[in-house]
Parts: structure tokens; C-alpha cells; sequence
């Protein structure tokens, strides 16, 4: 063991360096972060091309504007009022742990102005985080300068980056050094004497910043991690990597858990009625980790005869996805294969850091090849996790560490030192030019491939703004779903996502969240004919209807056809004829009565979240909420009507959470319907019903003496003008098919 010990303190010896020349590292990392984003806004166009046009402008690329302006407008993510009208996109249904790259997005968004600009930004510099992080790392690690800044070169330039174009989030992977570093870190704890609290305060901070990158950067950490302390621990016979290890891991777990919260709360309180995002267990392979798919070129090669044969394969090969991403590069595949290497056949007194790299990607590997680890994670505990191959970029890393560690530690054998300064630098020069050559795709026009649409957009908005007052309500056709829809015709799944990104203070209907109380409401808007769907629409306190042209077979020409008939002549046509404008306040157009109905909130058991209810829900415990949906901008007072049937005698009582909290009791079964008056707010009303038996405990060994059932009807809900008016109220009865407790 003091072998050991006396060796692995020499190897880290280079980390004494680091501390005594701050500003050197500092200088040297600042320069290399300048070279890669400058190589990559050359690369993709922004040499003529203005940084407001964003470097994907189609698909999940209008996902993110979406997000960037809804910050840029509201201060953040996840709500918007502009979106998904009349009630607003929550986000919080569709879970995301990216509170540091929104924060990211706030600050870049603070000093750029508009959200074209944000996204081309935070992507650019994406490439300098990437850099920097990556040098630190390697430093720590134990490069020294020159070879750090080359692998930081590498890291920060792989294709996997220039993949991800469509993928902000995925595109910003600068954690992943944070997480090696802390992981060869545990490592070192079982062999070395105690690391001043400094450090570990320094890591517990940079580990906070790096668990608000996703969740899937923040599972790659975990594993590596996991492993080192475990691994430590067993190799030292010492709980102290162990003890760190777990520390780790739950500030990792305490900070993603933070992220998700707003989620998790939304979550626990609403109840959708399907599947927001379903994934299935066998995604996990579909997307899973190839070994060929590391090792051939990328499909964005720059040489056309490599480009062809990664294109061969990924037209003859099986389920070729966005694993075609995890091209390592010659000199990462080169360095994985040394790690592996160096994992199987070193022992750790020979060469105690290269070995550690080599099983932190073993165990990365092992994760994400197709039917590994990933599937055991998928088949037995969340299948949340789909596409495992996005940790080809960590192997890249850990693979880039080694090959250079390697190189350098060859070069140590060369005793003249101005012959192992030079070639050394021969060595490096090399090592960054081919790396660039090979990684780097050749300098094209992606940016200004989504200039002309972008401009074209943007005119658009401009006439939008000019035909509509600020604060109109549009109601855009067709209907897509927001998120992940299927492309429609010739227009993308995100693509009515357009319309908002180029206007300012006019609210559109796309973009409620999917399967929410809001969506709801929309598809049952959607499921009228036209004629009483724009009558509906009027009385609702819509201003006009967008019909997107792009997103019909015939180019909108029938349900253009069909509106003039009831509304005259487009208001407005879009400068480039994608789009056209119908107002609704066309004096021949008889007003509806607003649709107001009402969705299942909290206190329902449903078959889990992203499962379909498929109509039917059950209450549970003694209470539950509904949401009453009002669409207009005033008050309303409505009647609603909830039809009760229970086999016990039981109090009902309701109220409401507004200002105007209204409270009522019922006893059923003398009375078979909650029937009462409401004040409506503008927006969602939350009206709580909680009940309790009459029947007394009198066997508790006897669990259906204490139990009851209970139907209700979820209703629409509609104005009231008198109170002798009798409203037709159609229902949707969602019957329990077990036993549940209604006990006093």
C-alpha cells in the first residue's frame, strides 16, 4: 500500500501546479475558449451571417426559441401567457432540470434583446463553457498546459457538438468534466492524504451549477461517480471515498430534485387526461450506444469519401437514430481503445490515473451500448431515460484525457528537455490540427440555410402586428399539439411556434401544454363543426383565426373556403403566403355563448403520469379538485352541476380558492346532484368537493363497514342569466370500479 500511496501522490503531483498559477491556466483557458468558439461561428456561417438569425430554425430549433422568448417576455420558462391561449402554457407538466441553462438563457437574454440572438449566443458559447471546463479538468487531472488546452480543443469541437444544433440543451455539456473531475477526485481520497475543504466546498458548488444541465448529463455523473467512490473505497478499504461518494450523489439528487419541483407540484396536482410523453423500454435500445457508430467518421465529415461511408452505413444498418452523433473521432477512438486498455491489463501501481479513466469509460460504455446497462435501467426502473448513446460526449472525454495522458507520459522517457519541449509541441500541433480536420464539419451555410425563413417570419410578424391591436386573442389552424406532435404536411411540429416568435402582445392559441386543462378545452373547441367552432370562438373572446397554410394538404384552400362563407374575406394575408388572417368581428357572425367547462384536477388515482386515463378516473381519499375553466378576460357567473350517487349517507361540502370563496354543503343520497351558482375569475377556478360518511366504525377488523362508493360526473359548465333557467349539461361519468374510503 505505500507503493501505491508514493506513486499516486506523484501522479498528482501536477495539481500543486495548478494552485501556484491561477492566472495562467486562466489565461491559457480564455485563449482556447476564444479558438473553439471562433472556429465554430466560422464553421456554421456567422462570419456574414448576423448572430440574430439562429443557427436552427426549424423543429426542436423553434422549441427552444419558444422557450428563450417566453423567458424573454415573462422572466421565465415556465409560464406564458402569449401561448396557448386563452389560459397560458404551463410547463409544468413536462418536467425539465435545466435551471442553469435557463438562467444562461435569462442573462444572455438580458444583453442581447431578442431571442434569435439569445439562441445563436448560448450555443457559440457553449463551445468557450465546453473549452474551459474541459482544460480545468484536464489540469486537475493531471495535463499538463499544453496538453490540456489541445484536449480541451478536441472536447469542445466534436462533432457530437455540431450534431446538436437542433438540441441547445444537449449542445451544452460542459458538467460532464465537472462530474470526471469530482469522480477521479473520490478517487484519489482512497490513497492520498485529506484534500483541504476549500476543494471539496469549490466542487460541492460546481456540482449544484452542472445537476442543472439535464437530467441525462446529471445520470452520466452519477454513474461515474457512483463507481469511483464505490471502486475507492474497495481498493483503499477506507469509507472516506465511499462517505463522498454518497455526498456527491445527493448534492446531484437535492439539486435536480430542486429543478423538477415546480414539475413535481404539478404533477401531483393536475391530472392530465393522456400521455404527455410516453417512453417505452425498448426506446432504450432503439437509441442505444454502437460501438461501430464511435469508432467510423461523422456523418458531417468535411471529407466527402469518410462522410459517404458513415452515410453507407447509416441507410444499411438497423435502427441507425441519433446515435449516429457518437462519433468519437479518430483521436477519441484511439484514446478509448487505449483506456479500455489500460482498464484490463495496468495494474494501478503501474499507472494509477489512466487505469481509473479507463474504468470510468468501461462503465460509461457498459451504460449506454444497446441491451447494456441502460435497458436493465429501462426494463425494471424508469424507461424515462431513452437515448443512452447521448453519453458518447462523456467517453469522448474520458477518451481525449487518455490518449493525451498517455502521450505525455511516453514523452516523460525523453530526457533532453529542449527535444521533449519540441516534440512535444510537434506532438500537439498535430494532435489539434487533424483533431479539427476530423471533427470539425467544413465551413457551409447553416446559418444563413435559416436566414431567408427567418426574415421571412419575421415580415410576417411585423404585417401581423400592423392588422391586429396589441392584446388580440388568435386562434391558429389547424390544431398541433405542443409538445412533441408529429410534422404535419409541409409544416414542422413546432412550426405555429412562428407566429409568436416574430410578434409581441398578441396571444396565440398554439402552445397550451398537451393534455392539460387548457389543451382540453381547445379539443373541444376542435371537436365542433366550423360554423358553431368560430360562433364558439367569438364568444370565448378570440379576435381572429390564423389559418397556416402549410400545415393542410390543399394549402388551406377548403378551410379558407369555408371561413370566408362566414367571415368575408381574409383580413390579412402574410407577405409570403403562408398564412392568412381571418377577424372575428365580422357583424354578420352571430356570437356563441363561451365555452366553459371543466377538467379533473388533484385527488384522482389514474394509472400513473404518461399513462392514458382513456376516460376513466377514480377519486381517492375524501377530497378532490376540479378546475373550472372561464376563457373570458371578466367574471362570470356560471352554474355548475356535479351528479352524486353514493350508497351511504354523506355530507358533501365544496368551495372555492378565489376571494369570493364560496362554500355549500349537500347530504346525499337525499340529494343526487351538487347544482350551484359560481363566480368565475378569468382563467382556472379551482372548486375543492370534499366529503365524509355517516356510517359509524363499528368493526374495524370489518374494512367494508368503513368503505363506500361513489360516482361523479365530470361537467361542462355554462353562464347563468336567471335563476329559473334550466341548462342542458352533458357529462362525462367517471365510474369507480373499486371500493374507496369515505370514512368520517
Amino acid at each position: 500500500m505505500t507503493t501505491f500511496r508514493r506513486i499516486s501522490n506523484e501522479r498528482w503531483r501536477p495539481i500543486n501546479g495548478v494552485r501556484k498559477s491561477v492566472a495562467l491556466d486562466a489565461t491559457v483557458a480564455t485563449l482556447v475558449a476564444l479558438l473553439c468558439t471562433g472556429i465554430a461561428a466560422w464553421t456554421l456561417g456567422y462570419d456574414t451571417t448576423p448572430l440574430s438569425i439562429p443557427v436552427n430554425y426549424s423543429g426542436d430549433g423553434l422549441y427552444y426559441g419558444l422557450l428563450a422568448k417566453g423567458i424573454l417576455d415573462n422572466g421565465w420558462y415556465l409560464h406564458n401567457p402569449y401561448l396557448g391561449a386563452p389560459f397560458g402554457l404551463d410547463m409544468g407538466l413536462f418536467p425539465m432540470a435545466d435551471d442553469t441553462h435557463f438562467a444562461m438563457l435569462w442573462l444572455i437574454g438580458k444583453l442581447a434583446g431578442d431571442f434569435g440572438s439569445t439562441l445563436t449566443t448560448f450555443y457559440l458559447l457553449s463551445f468557450a463553457t465546453a473549452a474551459i471546463a474541459g482544460y480545468a479538468a484536464m489540469r486537475w487531472i493531471g495535463l499538463q498546459r499544453s496538453f490540456a488546452a489541445c484536449g480541451a480543443i478536441l472536447f469542445s469541437l466534436q462533432s457530437y457538438h455540431f450534431f446538436r444544433v437542433a438540441h441547445l440543451f444537449l449542445a451544452s455539456y460542459f458538467c460532464l468534466p465537472i462530474f470526471v473531475a469530482c469522480a477521479m477526485t473520490i478517487f484519489r481520497a482512497g490513497s492520498e492524504s485529506r484534500t483541504s475543504w476549500k476543494t471539496y466546498l469549490t466542487f460541492a458548488l460546481l456540482l449544484v451549477v452542472a445537476s442543472g444541465c439535464g437530467v441525462y448529463y446529471a445520470l452520466f455523473g452519477c454513474i461515474v461517480i457512483g463507481f469511483a467512490a464505490t471502486s475507492a473505497g474497495i481498493e483503499s478499504m477506507e469509507w472516506r471515498p465511499v462517505r463522498l461518494g454518497v455526498a456527491a450523489g445527493a448534492i446531484i439528487f437535492i439539486t435536480v430534485t430542486m429543478n423538477l419541483a415546480p414539475h413535481l407540484y404539478a404533477i401531483q396536482t393536475r391530472t392530465p387526461d393522456g400521455a404527455i410523453a410516453t417512453r417505452a423500454p425498448q426506446e432504450s435500445e432503439y437509441y442505444g450506444l454502437r460501438l461501430i457508430q464511435m469508432a467510423i467518421p461523422s456523418a458531417l465529415h468535411r471529407s466527402s469519401s469518410l462522410r459517404s461511408k458513415a452515410i453507407t452505413y447509416g441507410k444499411a444498418a438497423p435502427q441507425v437514430t441519433e446515435n449516429q452523433m457518437a462519433s468519437l473521432g479518430f483521436i477519441g477512438f484511439l484514446g478509448f481503445l487505449i483506456s479500455l486498455a489500460c482498464a484490463l491489463l495496468v495494474r494501478p501501481d503501474q499507472n494509477p490515473i489512466l487505469k481509473r479513466l479507463g474504468t470510468l469509460n468501461l462503465v460509461s460504455f457498459l451504460y449506454g451500448t444497446i441491451g447494456g446497462v441502460s435497458a436493465l435501467f429501462a426494463w425494471t426502473l424508469t424507461a424515462q431515460f431513452r437515448a443512452p448513446n447521448r453519453i458518447s460526449i462523456l467517453i469522448a472525454f474520458i477518451s481525449i484525457c487518455a490518449i493525451l495522458l498517455f502521450a505525455q507520459d511516453r514523452l516523460k522517457q525523453v530526457n533532453s528537455k529542449p527535444a521533449r519541449m519540441g516534440i512535444t509541441t510537434i506532438i500537439i500541433l498535430a494532435l489539434a490540427a487533424f483533431g479539427i480536420w476530423d471533427q470539425v464539419p467544413a465551413k457551409g451555410t447553416t446559418a444563413a440555410l435559416s436566414q431567408g425563413d427567418f426574415i421571412r417570419d419575421k415580415e410576417s410578424g411585423e404585417a401581423i402586428m400592423s392588422a391586429l391591436p396589441a392584446g388580440s386573442r388568435v386562434y391558429q389552424l389547424p390544431y398541433i399539439a405542443f409538445p412533441e406532435a408529429a410534422p404535419l404536411y409541409g409544416e414542422g411540429h413546432t412550426g405555429l411556434a412562428r407566429r409568436y416568435l416574430h410578434t409581441r402582445g398578441i396571444s396565440w392559441s398554439y402552445g397550451t401544454m398537451k393534455f392539460g386543462e387548457g389543451d382540453q378545452w381547445i379539443r373541444k373547441i376542435e371537436s365542433l363543426p366550423l360554423s358553431e367552432r368560430v360562433a364558439k370562438l367569438k364568444g370565448s373572446g378570440f379576435d381572429a383565426i390564423l389559418v397556416e397554410r402549410r400545415a393542410y394538404p390543399d394549402q388551406g384552400a377548403s378551410v379558407e373556403d369555408q371561413l370566408r362563407q362566414l367571415l368575408g374575406s381574409p383580413k390579412m394575408v402574410c407577405p409570403d403566403g403562408s398564412c392568412s388572417i381571418f377577424s372575428l368581428d365580422s357583424p354578420d357572425l352571430e356570437q356563441g355563448s363561451p365555452l366553459l367547462t371543466a377538467a379533473l384536477g388533484s385527488g384522482f388515482a389514474t394509472p400513473g403520469f404518461g399513462a392514458q386515463i382513456a376516460g376513466r378516473a377514480i377519486p381517492i381519499g375524501s377530497e378532490f379538485n376540479l378546475v373550472l375553466l372561464n376563457p373570458l378576460r371578466r367574471k362570470v357567473r356560471a352554474r355548475i352541476y356535479v351528479p352524486i350517487s353514493t350508497q351511504d349517507p354523506t355530507i358533501v361540502t365544496t368551495n372555492t380558492e378565489d376571494s369570493m370563496s364560496q362554500k355549500s354543503q349537500w347530504h346525499m343520497p337525499e340529494e343526487t346532484a351538487i347544482d350551484m351558482q359560481i363566480e368565475l375569475l378569468p382563467g382556472e377556478n379551482t372548486l375543492t368537493v370534499r366529503w365524509n360518511s355517516a356510517r359509524s366504525r363499528v368493526n374495524a377488523a370489518a374494512p367494508e363497514n368503513l368503505l363506500g362508493s361513489l360516482q361523479i360526473g365530470v361537467p361542462l359548465i355554462g353562464p347563468s342569466e336567471t335563476e329559473s333557467q334550466r341548462l342542458e349539461f352533458s357529462s362525462r361519468i367517471l365510474q369507480s370500479d373499486k371500493i374507496f374510503s369515505v370514512a368520517d
